[in-house]
């Protein structure tokens, strides 16, 4: 699934847990949700 695809990226660039990363995802999807 592409969400968890970009997930994965995130947390490998930024070397982040994968909670954190997940959390980064839930808030860029929020903020792209309300544009």
């Amino acid at each position: 699934e592409f969400a968890l695809a970009v997930a994965v990226a995130i947390a490998r660039y930024t070397n982040k847990t994968d909670i954190e990363a997940f959390d980064l995802l839930n808030q860029f999807f929020s903020i792209w949700g309300r544009l």
